[in-house]
């Protein structure tokens, strides 16, 4: 990971003001946003809530320039927030409009009534589709399915022990990827509580039902060296459930894949036309390494 400069003045800052990492310590000025650099920069804005006059900064979003809530410097150079840390705010009109109106431009001749009654069966027909995969034993993209078509905003949080938890912490190659990373930042350098930077993972989607609910998901992967050599690891994981990838399914191999595309490709067109909403993914797991 390239160090960040303005990160880098972020833990110069946060350093020279006390805050510390969960374990009470100094941060390293490596230029690197990760947990621990996190952890001091949520306490600071803990003691130092934003005011008006620092609280808006422009982003970019979809080629579009918008006001929005700035707490810190990140990686992203940007920490969308509300005041009471929880979802994001923008404070565009036209955005907060887009929003919030299920009709999407190009459906904009439609009228209301009909679009209404189309959005009803489609949001029907995809409720019916999330039973049966929880039926089938999916019961995570059952649960991620169910969400995206009761309208926008949804979010799911699954914590430690739950069934989407223990999907991951079971995922044999995932768990693989994050012991190389921990041997990356921690063992190789003899940093028994590495400030691990956050990293991104695809999961296949022929993986059952962890790869037809997540695909790029991020790892925040805070983890600690134990007296024996060993690692013990919690791991937030954060995706977006949306369909935005559409393929041939007639390239796909095996009648299975072919009818997962399938479903992906009319998800997509229906998320294109606002029948389908994006949901936020939130998942925690632990582990040994």
């Amino acid at each position: 990971t390239t160090p960040d400069e303005k990160v880098r003045q972020l833990q110069r800052e946060l350093n020279e003001s006390g805050y510390t990492d969960k374990f009470g310590q100094k941060l390293k000025e490596d230029g690197v946003y990760g947990g621990k650099t996190a952890y001091a920069d949520d306490s600071r804005r803990a003691d130092n809530p934003i005011t008006d006059n620092n609280r808006y900064k422009t982003a970019t979003v979809n080629d579009n320039e918008y006001q929005v809530q700035y707490l810190t410097a990140t990686k992203e150079d940007l920490q969308p927030k509300m005041l009471d840390n929880s979802e994001v705010k923008l404070a565009s009109a036209n955005y907060d409009a887009q929003l919030t109106s299920g009709k999407p431009d190009n459906l904009k001749y439609l009228p209301d009534v009909l679009y209404n009654a189309w959005d009803y069966a489609e949001d029907s027909i995809w409720k019916l589709g999330a039973k049966a995969l929880d039926i089938y034993g999916w019961h995570l993209t059952s649960d991620l399915l169910y969400l995206a078509a009761s309208g926008n905003g949804n979010k799911y949080v699954a914590t430690e022990g739950s069934y989407a938890s223990n999907l991951l912490k079971n995922d044999k190659n995932l768990n693989k990827f994050i012991n190389d990373v921990i041997w990356e930042y921690g063992t190789s350098k003899g940093d028994k509580t590495p400030d691990i930077p956050i990293v991104s993972y695809e999961i296949a989607l022929s993986n059952g039902d962890l790869g037809a609910a997540l695909h790029k998901v991020n790892l925040d992967i805070d983890a600690k060296q134990n007296s024996n050599g060993t690692w013990t690891a919690t791991i937030k994981v954060t995706d977006k459930f949306n369909f935005t990838e559409k393929e041939n399914i007639f390239k796909q191999k095996g009648l299975k894949n072919k009818f997962l595309w399938l479903a992906n490709n009319i998800a997509a067109y229906d998320t294109d036309w606002g029948l389908l909403d994006n949901v936020d993914v939130e998942i925690y797991f632990k582990n040994n390494y």
